[in-house]
């Protein structure tokens, strides 16, 4: 499994490099699709590393969420960023889910 957990970190890694590249030129919606991307990466690796299984075949982050015990912080980021409309707000909610994700959990 530690395969498995590798490939999701590490393109999710690599996906969030171009993530930055997005937003640093202004291309906010292009950065909000990448960022989406990335926290399912990092999502389903945390499912992989929990479960010792295969992450399922969904795009749907909630879904993922749920299979995460910090399901209801990281719920409650992206809703109230989602609320406002913005895409700059949504882009910055989504990049501290992904940095507390990435900071608070150990994938390896």
């Amino acid at each position: 499994m530690k395969d498995i957990i590798n490939y999701w970190v590490t393109t999710a890694e690599n996906d969030r490099d171009t993530m930055k590249v997005l937003f640093n030129n202004g291309k906010y919606s292009y950065t909000l699709f990448f960022g989406h991307i990335v926290l399912e990466k990092i999502l389903k690796a945390l499912v992989v590393q929990k479960t010792e299984k295969h992450a399922p075949f969904t795009h749907d982050l909630v879904q993922l969420q749920k299979m995460d015990e910090e399901y209801k912080f990281t719920k409650s980021i992206l809703d109230e960023s989602l609320k406002s409309g913005d895409e700059l707000v949504i882009f910055q909610g989504l990049k501290k889910t992904i940095d507390y994700l990435c900071l608070e959990k150990e994938l390896t």
